[in-house]
């Protein structure tokens, strides 16, 4: 029997029905920021464009001056292999559980291709994209050969994989040996109390 209805519960437990054409790819769900209410709204009623800005200046936001200075360090580096703007970077950041992991992880990646281009200043731009894509690769899979096999490199050399690839898990390695951050401690008076 095909479901004509989904039951949707509401932040406040009420549950509702909404017909599942209302959940059709032409519906955008809406929350009301008092009640937390959620609803479905036929699209052609909204200015999704005009949401979708607003609730990235929000969640820009969120995001700290130093998270927003290492976003912006990383995403002139990347912009020619990863067209994006600021705003969708900013966003996409603020979305993640850990954004200062998500921004450390970006930075290693482009932290690595730029180290990797200066030593390798005549390097094309096919050449580029395949590294790009190579350490983007590794990034998510943490295994050299995986990461190239999904790759396929062909207009760069091996040497200059390798290098790039050596930065990018250095930089990583790195990362992670550093130690915790310490709070500083407080100065005791010199009264002794």
């Amino acid at each position: 029997m095909p479901i004509d209805k989904v039951m949707f519960e509401n932040s406040d437990g009420t549950r509702i029905e909404i017909p599942k054409i209302e959940l059709a790819d032409g519906c955008v769900m809406l929350q009301d920021h008092l009640t937390k209410e959620c609803f479905y709204v036929d699209a052609s009623l909204v200015d999704v464009k005009k949401l979708r800005s607003n609730r990235q200046a929000k969640q820009a936001k969120r995001l700290s001056p130093d998270q927003i200075k290492k976003t912006n360090f990383f995403v002139k580096l990347l912009d020619p292999f990863f067209h994006r703007s600021i705003e969708e970077w900013m966003d996409e950041i603020s979305r993640e559980t850990d954004p200062d992991q998500e921004i450390s992880v970006w930075t290693d990646i482009a932290s690595a291709l730029n180290a990797t281009f200066v030593e390798n200043p005549t390097i094309t731009y096919e050449a580029k994209v395949e590294l790009f894509k190579t350490v983007l690769s590794l990034s998510n899979t943490g295994d050299p050969q995986l990461s190239l096999s999904f790759v396929k490199p062909t207009a760069c050399k091996p040497e200059v994989i390798v290098s790039a690839m050596r930065h990018f898990v250095k930089l990583m390695t790195d990362r992670q040996n550093e130690p915790p951050v310490k709070e500083p401690k407080a100065k005791e008076s010199k009264s002794g109390k």
